[in-house]
């Protein structure tokens, strides 16, 4: 129990840290977006509408386990409750199955990939999207599967 205690203090400070680059970021991506060439508006909002998303996205999942970590160390019933939630073998069987960490990863580079390409091609840009919504999709459904199945 005191590992988990030390992991959400180690998750507060590197929170404390990601939060603010993430704004930094996306403040800069912001500036730079607005100097790069587009063929229609409806792409350039679309793509802003994207990279604020996906900033806003990045953003409350910091934000949220930055919360979740100091609720940990607040009060001992919540930390108790989420230990048991976080090592159960039921859940850990299931998110093995179904391949949860690495579509997580995989999710990840795609999102930052489809970042990048917006600012050179809409073909790269459009595909990586798709690309996105179909790895989430098979996410979803293996995970209701694997959450039935056992």
């Amino acid at each position: 129990m005191e590992n988990f205690r030390l992991k959400h203090v180690m998750n507060i400070r590197i929170s404390g840290i990601i939060i603010p680059l993430i704004l930094l970021l996306f403040v800069m991506l912001s500036i730079f977006s607005e100097n790069t060439p587009r063929q229609s508006d409806f792409l350039k909002g679309f793509h802003g509408g994207f990279q604020a998303g996906l900033f806003l996205l990045f953003e409350g999942y910091w934000l949220l386990s930055l919360i979740r970590s100091v609720l940990v160390l607040k009060n001992e019933d919540y930390r108790r409750k989420l230990y048991i939630k976080e090592t159960d073998e039921r859940t850990q069987f299931v998110m093995m199955k179904s391949g949860a960490g690495f579509v997580r990863l995989f999710l990840i580079i795609l999102a930052a990939a489809g970042l990048i390409s917006s600012f050179f091609s809409d073909a790269v840009f459009f595909t990586l999207l798709g690309v996105v919504y179909a790895v989430l999709l098979l996410k979803l459904v293996l995970m209701l599967y694997y959450n039935k199945k056992y």
